[in-house]
């Protein structure tokens, strides 16, 4: 029997406000941070990747052209993140369950996306989410039956503030390093300067 796997959605649409420069397409690992995560996206046991873009649009599709990855273009990406949620379902239309990723969480690997896919095989139906700092976030896995709820986030409203309404029926699974992200440069260049990160 084949098991089912999960769409990726990552959601790139943002306009790097704070940074002033798009954070897509900063350099990282030797590469950009969109191609890394991409990467890290394709080399998982995902039955496909969707990327969501919106601000920059055009100088970031042309830096992920020759990658296995579809594209959703939000529009109104202006609007907030709920906007990047609901372009991604609606490119990942007939997909059993969709793992979303942000585009600023450079530390999220394989084998963690891995992990979270195995976890929702192990219990179907159920969300499967990422644990730091306190809280729920992503990566997180939802199946199908939340596609229609969380198409209706509005404005700002994104993932975690779902999970934390949904928490009974959350698996959670550990990751502190879900905690950084990138902001503005001085996240990025700390990043770079931790050793601890620096095979991550």
């Amino acid at each position: 029997m084949t098991l089912p796997s999960p769409h990726i959605v990552l959601l790139a649409a943002g306009a790097s406000e704070r940074l002033g420069t798009p954070k897509q397409l900063l350099p990282y690992q030797g590469t950009t941070l969109i191609r890394h995560l991409l990467k890290v996206a394709l080399d998982s046991r995902a039955g496909g990747v969707t990327v969501v873009l919106g601000a920059h649009a055009d100088l970031i599709e042309p830096e992920i052209s020759r990658m296995h990855v579809k594209v959703a273009r939000n529009r109104e990406w202006q609007t907030g993140i709920s906007s990047s949620i609901r372009a991604g379902l609606e490119g990942v239309q007939g997909a059993d369950s969709v793992l979303f990723m942000l585009s600023d969480q450079p530390l999220v690997t394989t084998p963690f996306l891995n992990s979270i896919i195995d976890r929702s095989r192990e219990s179907p139906g159920r969300i499967v989410a990422s644990a730091y700092k306190g809280t729920v976030g992503v990566p997180a896995l939802f199946p199908h039956r939340h596609f229609s709820e969380l198409s209706r986030l509005k404005g700002d409203e994104g993932a975690k503030s779902f999970l934390l309404r949904h928490r009974q029926e959350i698996l959670t699974l550990p990751f502190p390093d879900g905690a950084v992200d990138i902001d503005n440069l001085s996240d990025l260049k700390k990043l770079r300067q931790d050793p601890s990160h620096s095979n991550s």
